[in-house]
């Protein structure tokens, strides 16, 4: 006798900038039926800016760095490798860039290595950028204003998590038919080279090679590109809008400014199989999760004050 045997869908799971807001990962989380067969992609540009979470109510944009890494790799360990895949956004490369230069440092005066630290340009963009609070979560919130630059970043580059974190970072990852998701897009200038790594614009802009950011410039094309973009570091005007077009998708929808933390589900053999879920932090410090389909979108933006999309 023959039975059928019901095949679940396999989807991709692509999250937005988080930025510290752990909270918000976590509410995700508790919405979402991920089977361990799934795949999950996180967008890059995980901690840096935010408020420290003793110093600010939820809502007004706390963030915990450490915690978020942490469950970032608690949550890819409960899928099948190598079912995760963590992309680098442009504020991975500044705390690699201040790593390397920390571990540059052969001074053996603990002052003089301190000065020499907060002396080196790429510390400087680090701290510049929202990295202070990404270096004051490795050595504890309680504690931190007693601690020296440089024995931070010696308690913050021994964190087994985020190492592991930090050297599993990609540029891009394509699903097999329908999207290459990458933190800032595809430079449309060059749209017939697509298939080279270094046109992830945030490593093109952050090695140099570019003399300004081409974000922009990728959202406002038009171009058809072999596959559909999903992208992230470009939060639209109003901190907590998703740019929907026909050749890509935006889902970087503020978070670190207030905003909801977006999760994008995509099923590759249906382009009309898309699912947004949204944590949204509400004044009151509690927060607010849902979850719909991407036609919905419109109409949601209409009926629902804390979230608005924006439709090219």
């Amino acid at each position: 006798m023959l039975h059928n045997k019901i095949i679940a869908t396999k989807y991709t799971y692509v999250i937005g900038d988080i930025h510290g807001q752990y909270k918000l990962l976590v509410a995700l989380r508790k919405l979402i039926p991920f089977n361990n067969q799934d795949s999950i992609v996180t967008i890059g540009d995980a901690f840096n800016k935010g408020k420290e979470e003793l110093n600010s109510t939820f809502w007004n944009n706390s963030s915990n760095p450490k915690r978020t890494i942490d469950y970032i790799i608690k949550l890819a360990s409960l899928f099948d490798n190598p079912n995760h895949t963590f992309l680098r956004g442009n504020h991975e490369i500044l705390l690699e860039k201040a790593i390397t230069a920390f571990r540059n440092i052969t001074i053996f005066d603990s002052a003089k290595k301190d000065q020499t630290l907060r002396n080196d340009p790429n510390y400087q963009e680090l701290i510049r950028n929202g990295g202070q609070i990404t270096i004051n979560s490795y050595v504890g919130f309680k504690r931190h204003h007693v601690i020296p630059p440089y024995k931070k970043f010696t308690e913050l580059i021994k964190d087994q998590n985020l190492n592991s974190y930090l050297k599993s970072l990609k540029y891009f990852h394509d699903t097999d038919n329908l999207y290459r998701i990458v933190h800032g897009g595809v430079d449309p200038i060059e749209p017939d080279h697509f298939n080279k790594t270094e046109l992830s614009i945030n490593r093109k802009y952050f090695s140099g090679n570019v003399s300004r950011d081409k974000t922009e410039e990728f959202i406002k094309s038009t171009y058809t590109f072999p596959k559909k973009i999903i992208f992230g570091h470009y939060a639209a005007p109003g901190n907590n809008q998703l740019i929907i077009m026909e050749n890509k998708i935006g889902i970087d929808s503020g978070a670190t400014f207030g905003g909801p933390l977006s999760i994008l589900r995509l099923n590759d053999g249906n382009p009309d199989d898309v699912i947004i879920y949204q944590a949204i932090p509400l004044p009151n410090g509690e927060i607010f999760t849902m979850g719909f389909e991407l036609h919905e979108a419109e109409q949601i933006s209409e009926t629902h004050k804390f979230f608005n999309i924006r439709k090219s």
